[in-house]
């Protein structure tokens, strides 16, 4: 493992405590919507999403980083599209 590859991982350990603070926060005005369904997909999504592309990742040659970039980048694309909705249902 290179050095740029473990520097790579210790920035992403701490993006993904801010990622996924931010997605509870969001599931917890999604729940005082009472939005249920959506929490529910939200978390089914994010677990898929982790799992497909750390595969992805680590297929493309990214090894270990790459399964790790996987929950990140879940957790990125799963805030974004909880953002969106937040905005179409709480204005």
């Amino acid at each position: 493992m290179h050095l740029t590859e473990r520097l790579l991982g210790f920035m992403l350990l701490g993006s993904e405590w801010v990622l996924w603070l931010l997605l509870c926060l969001q599931r917890g005005l999604l729940q005082a919507d009472r939005a249920y369904r959506v929490v529910g997909l939200s978390i089914v999504f994010e677990a898929v999403g982790r799992l497909t592309l750390g595969v992805g990742f680590v297929a493309a040659g990214f090894g270990v980083t790459g399964a790790y970039l996987g929950t990140v980048a879940s957790l990125v694309i799963n805030a974004a599209v909880l953002a969106l909705l937040l905005r179409r249902r709480l204005g």
